[in-house]
C-alpha cells in the first residue's frame, strides 16, 4: 500500500495538518482555482492577514516596529491596523492624504513578504525611511 505507513496513516495527510504546510496548501488550493490568495474571496494575505484597501496607496517603510508611531505622529485620524511579529501598520492621513507607516523587521526575507503582501492589496508606493 502506497502512501501508508505501519500505523495506517497516510504521512502526507498528516504533514498537511501541520499550521505552516495547511496555509501553504491552501495557496496552492486558490491557485488551482486561478486566483491569486485574498482576491474575490474576502480572505486576508497569508502573512500579515491584511486586505485589499486596509492600507491605501502609499506607505513609508521602517525597519523597527517602535518607529511606526513616530512617523504617523503628524497625521490626522491614525489608527493601527496590524500588529503581528516584526509588522506593525499605522494607517492616518495627512493634507487630505491617506497614508500608512509599516515595519519590515529585520533583514530582506521579512522586507520581502511585507512588501509583496503591500503590493497584492493595492499599495503603490513604498518608500523606506531610515538608517
Amino acid at each position: 500500500m502506497a502512501g501508508v505507513n505501519q500505523r495506517g496513516a497516510d504521512p502526507a495527510a498528516a504533514r498537511a495538518q501541520e499550521p505552516g504546510l495547511r496555509a501553504a496548501s491552501m495557496v496552492a488550493e486558490e491557485a488551482k482555482r486561478g486566483r491569486a490568495m485574498g482576491e474575490s474571496d474576502g480572505m486576508g494575505q497569508p502573512i500579515t492577514g491584511l486586505r485589499r484597501g486596509a492600507v491605501g496607496e502609499n506607505v513609508f517603510l521602517c525597519g523597527d516596529p517602535a518607529r511606526v508611531s513616530r512617523i504617523a505622529k503628524s497625521w490626522s485620524n491614525v489608527r493601527e491596523v496590524l500588529n503581528l511579529r516584526e509588522y506593525r501598520v499605522a494607517v492616518g492621513e495627512r493634507d487630505g492624504v491617506r497614508l500608512a507607516a509599516a515595519s519590515t523587521g529585520i533583514g530582506a526575507p521579512s522586507t520581502a513578504i511585507l512588501v509583496e503582501e503591500l503590493a497584492k492589496i493595492g499599495v503603490r508606493r513604498m518608500i523606506r525611511v531610515g538608517n
